[in-house]
């Protein structure tokens, strides 16, 4: 006689492993779309898709190997993981509405709305990823029979894969950097501009020491001929002009000729000057070869998103001296929205 309740549970399990595929490839279309573009773009060895493949596949593990202890497993606790799936599946659903005008693409200026909905956009990230992991725990709990304290024992796990991604993108900020071959510049390289990444302007329209920091790294590549030109981007600065603005203006003031010095005054973060790169620059303007000019601990992140987005530049870090404490402090920012970047593209 055939088991009807067993067979509902096999039945179930298929509907999960499908439901997880599904929503792998609806995670990657809306990681890629937020960006303008295609399935087709998607390079799964690219670190983030590979931290995707890994939660996603281990999940689908954890559902296979249920499926040899049906008679174990209760119909209950099937219900509870289908729940979390349509919960998580929700939330892509949310995003896909939240990210539908293509932020880093279309949206080129600075609102509060805008604002808002980014911060928004990744707080809806980091609980679908808080609730993907804790299917992956829930069905792994039940695969090795823990029954006591699962809310706690989840919640550290959770924070455990969080943090363990974190350590691999301070560890990789610090092998980019060292080893990295964006950061290699031959001296007899000619390229097409020379693109300085906005950064936080002081009161009276005056760089702060990273900006400056920045802005004379630029100046130092155009005196070795590196190339012709200057760009310096960012619209977000507190006072009267943008910081791309005040970038120009500090490097009038170091003898550049204004004519070699362009500006981009809507860009408000990383993520948008990149596009600005790969959008304005090398697609519109045909431009062949870039040097992006950023700190040190910054570029790490850059070079992230540029692969990302399968965009091939040069990058050369500002001179800028800082103490040990804020170094780290710095490597430690960089660390967790490379982590954010590389499993949510925001």
């Amino acid at each position: 006689m055939i088991d009807t309740t067993s067979v509902k549970k096999f039945l179930l399990i298929v509907s999960g492993i499908f439901g997880e595929l599904s929503s792998l490839i609806f995670l990657f279309f809306i990681k890629y779309r937020t960006h303008n573009l295609q399935l087709s773009d998607v390079n799964l060895l690219y670190t983030g898709n590979f931290l995707n493949l890994i939660l996603g596949g281990l999940i689908i593990l954890s559902l296979v190997l249920n499926l040899f202890r049906l008679k174990k497993l209760k119909l209950v606790e099937l219900q509870v993981y289908l729940n979390s799936l349509f919960l998580s599946i929700l939330l892509l659903l949310v995003l896909a509405i939240l990210l539908s005008k293509d932020f880093y693409v279309l949206s080129m200026f600075k609102s509060d709305e805008y604002e808002f909905e980014k911060i928004v956009s990744v707080l809806v990230w980091i609980i679908y990823f808080i609730i993907k992991s804790f299917s992956l725990n829930y069905l792994l709990f039940k695969i090795i029979s823990v029954k006591h304290a699962l809310i706690p024992k989840n919640f550290i796990l959770i924070a455990i894969y969080f943090g363990l991604i974190i350590i691999i993108a301070f560890i990789q900020i610090i092998v980019t950097t060292k080893t990295g071959d964006e950061f290699k510049l031959k001296k007899d390289e000619k390229f097409d501009a020379i693109v300085v990444l906005g950064a936080a302007v002081w009161k009276g329209n005056v760089p702060s020491p990273v900006y400056e920091g920045r802005l004379n790294k630029a100046l130092y590549l155009f005196k070795e001929k590196f190339s012709d030109k200057i760009i310096v981007t960012g619209s977000n600065a507190p006072f009267e002009l943008s910081e791309a603005e005040v970038g120009k203006i500090y490097l009038e003031s170091k003898g550049i000729n204004p004519e070699k010095i362009e500006l981009e005054k809507k860009t408000t973060s990383t993520i948008e000057q990149i596009h600005f790169i790969k959008r304005t620059l090398m697609k519109e303007r045909k431009f062949k070869k870039i040097i992006v000019v950023s700190d040190g601990f910054h570029l790490p992140r850059v070079i992230e998103i540029a692969k990302f987005l399968s965009l091939d530049i040069r990058v050369s870090r500002s001179n800028l001296k800082t103490e040990l404490i804020n170094n780290l402090w710095y490597r430690i920012r960089e660390s967790v929205l490379i982590t954010i970047f590389w499993l949510f593209a925001v």
